[in-house]
């Protein structure tokens, strides 16, 4: 609206301040999108190929089960690190000691479960006998507590770059009581997490974010989403800084291919799914997710 012209959903100008000839090529580029609840998705490929039904958030921030907290950030990083970041937790255990990860080592030292989707991958894992989170304090941090509790976490990361996690507390026994299958019993929590990283450049990148608890939950603790999203917000930080880090070293020192290790595994198969699904989208251009490749670990 710099000279106050006006376009219409198709990006023709339909009006012109002073001026009642249009010029025909007075025009912009426009995009298919679609509305699901408070969020725009927009296709900025082929039109033809636009598919709302790929759209993969299964819920909507604005659905009255969840409280949610949402926001968003710039990263100065490839979206294809913080595809890796989201495809391998164990990095929770180090670099969000004081966040997510409250020092315990054991999403490290233990591997999850990984499908390989249509578009995606899903990762599924228990993490027993975690200590206890009896409750959150006005900081974010957490009330000490002596005893334990078992985490299930579970969620999909879709191609291009969306994350759907649900994470559930249960009593301790629970993961040993149902062969560290998915849980068939009610959560004494549940909070619902959805992340979506979109290209900007090749070196720049857009972070949008949500998380809260059942609605149901907060019913006690009305504070509980806000304390929650504080965390999280915490965390995304150290994430950024680490990100950008990455990024200004492997332009000038890029990995040897050889070096992948078997937490990898998620991170590979989601780089295999989005170089297929690039292909597909242009078969007639040689295509590649990201100028780090990884081997099969």
């Amino acid at each position: 609206m710099y000279h106050g012209l006006l376009f219409d959903g198709a990006g023709q100008c339909v009006e012109v301040p002073g001026q009642r000839n249009i010029p025909p090529t007075c025009r912009v580029t426009s995009f298919p999108t679609a509305e699901r609840g408070t969020l725009v998705w927009v296709w900025v490929g082929d039109p033809a190929l636009a598919d709302a039904a790929l759209i993969p958030i299964p819920a909507n921030l604005d659905t009255g089960s969840w409280q949610m907290r949402h926001a968003h950030c710039d990263l100065n990083a490839n979206y294809m690190l913080m595809n890796d970041n989201l495809a391998d937790m164990s990095h929770v255990a180090y670099l969000h000691e004081a966040t997510f990860g409250a020092g315990d080592t054991r999403i490290a030292q233990t591997h999850p479960t990984v499908t390989a989707l249509e578009r995606g991958i899903r990762i599924e894992r228990w993490l027993a006998d975690r200590e206890r989170v009896e409750s959150w304090l006005p900081d974010g941090s957490r009330a000490p507590t002596e005893s334990m509790q078992d985490l299930w976490l579970s969620y999909d990361l879709i191609a291009p770059g969306v994350f759907v996690m649900r994470t559930e507390i249960h009593a301790a026994g629970t993961a040993r009581s149902c062969g560290y299958r998915i849980p068939s019993m009610p959560a004494l929590h549940s909070n619902l997490n959805i992340q979506a990283v979109t290209p900007v450049s090749s070196g720049h990148s857009r972070h949008f974010f949500a998380l809260g608890p059942l609605a149901a939950e907060t019913v006690k603790d009305t504070s509980l989403p806000d304390v929650m999203f504080r965390i999280m917000l915490r965390g995304f930080e150290e994430d950024r800084r680490m990100l950008e880090a990455q990024e200004r070293n492997l332009a000038r020192w890029p990995i040897d291919p050889s070096s992948a290790i078997r937490h990898d595994r998620g991170v590979y198969l989601l780089r295999q799914i989005i170089t297929r699904l690039l292909a597909l989208e242009n078969p007639a251009k040689s295509v590649s997710p990201s100028a780090i490749p990884l081997t099969a670990p």
